[in-house]
């Protein structure tokens, strides 16, 4: 699979996307919104992404690298089918400095696309900690409308589904 964009390219992560990964989990935006998931070595993001890449037991589920057209990975895109839901979420994260570029508005609006034409689902949701206001507007932005808030590992998060 691979989806582009005018500017951007998404594919799946692979193991030689480690040393991306490790940067863009450890950036400020993922450790405020998303957290520290205690990945702070190669050694450690090799692992990350080979569980992330061999655990999934939902098809199409995992993560996939938005880059810029020239290969320069900037964020992901992700494809999750938690146990608590009954559809699967999507999810998109950038490096800091790619923030403010309406580069996750351009990636997640092809990767929904994909889910919903190319995949067939009909309905997908998304999460977001309650404080998370640009991504409320992205998911505003790709039709999504707050479905409900919950409680996720002590914080306040809210979830959006597509209408």
């Amino acid at each position: 699979m691979n989806l582009s964009t005018n500017r951007l390219t998404i594919q799946p992560a692979t193991i030689d996307d480690a040393e991306f990964v490790l940067r863009l989990m450890n950036s400020e935006g993922w450790l405020k919104y998303i957290g520290d998931k205690n990945v702070h070595t190669i050694e450690e993001a090799r692992d990350y992404l080979i569980v992330r890449l061999v655990s999934y037991n939902h098809p199409h589920c995992g993560m996939y690298v938005i880059r810029l057209k020239d290969g320069t990975p900037i964020g992901t895109n992700s494809l999750l089918k938690r146990d608590f839901l009954d559809t699967v979420d999507i999810g998109y994260a950038l490096l800091t400095e790619r923030e403010g570029k309406g580069y996750a508005t351009e990636a997640t609006t092809e990767f929904l696309r994909y889910v919903m034409e190319d995949l067939g689902y009909q309905r997908v949701l998304a999460c977001a900690k309650k404080e998370n206001h640009a991504s409320f507007r992205i998911l505003q932005k790709l039709g999504f409308a707050i479905k409900e808030t919950f409680i996720n590992n002590g914080e306040e998060c809210v979830l959006m589904e597509t209408l």
